[in-house]
């Protein structure tokens, strides 16, 4: 009995032996200042920790665990913990995220109105393209007398342009501008 407790209690110190901690400092990595507030996560255990204002940690971690750091505005970071006998020390540094920004096309001395417009114009495009029969064709002609689509075109035509025109007169001729043009007040 004496020897089973004698190896119980040497497989406790053996297994003792082979814990880890790991420690170190997160610095930015193109200013080498300390990250405070960076979490700390061993993968494996999902123990963590927050490092301190000078950017240093403390961890449970065993050999070959990974750890991630991670930092709103950074990169998340991944590294295995070396191998050491008792405390293994890390120094990790983080990228700041770049961000780009989504393509964009400048139309200089276009007004908003003008631009509107095209974008408008592209995406009814088809639409728009659509042209009246000739007599010289008169199957398709009288096609397009009978059909119910030739007409919602057309009249999808005829309203756009009445809209464009709307639109264009509603920024160019402001109540302000109409008012200081003309001299008249109100609806009158």
């Amino acid at each position: 009995m004496l020897r089973l407790i004698y190896l119980f209690c040497l497989l406790v110190l053996v297994a003792k032996a082979d814990a880890q901690s790991l420690q170190g400092y997160v610095v930015d990595g193109e200013s080498g200042l300390p990250l405070g507030s960076v979490t700390v996560v061993n993968v494996k255990t999902q123990k963590s920790t927050v490092t301190d204002i000078t950017g240093f940690f403390s961890l449970g971690a065993g050999y070959n665990d990974q750890v991630a750091f991670s930092l709103q505005g950074y990169k998340a970071v991944y590294k295995p913990v070396p191998f050491s006998r008792g405390q293994a020390e890390m120094r990790v540094e983080m990228q700041r995220l770049s961000f780009e920004l989504e393509e964009f096309v400048l139309r200089p001395g276009y007004s908003a109105y003008q631009i509107d417009s095209i974008e408008r114009k592209a995406v009814y495009s088809r639409a728009l393209s659509r042209h009246k029969s000739t007599v010289g064709s008169p199957v398709s002609f009288i096609a397009e007398k009978f059909s119910k689509r030739a007409k919602r075109i057309f009249r999808f035509q005829k309203n756009f342009n009445i809209w464009e025109d709307q639109k264009f007169i509603d920024t160019r001729y402001t109540p302000q501008l109409v008012q200081q043009l003309t001299g008249l007040q109100g609806d009158t």
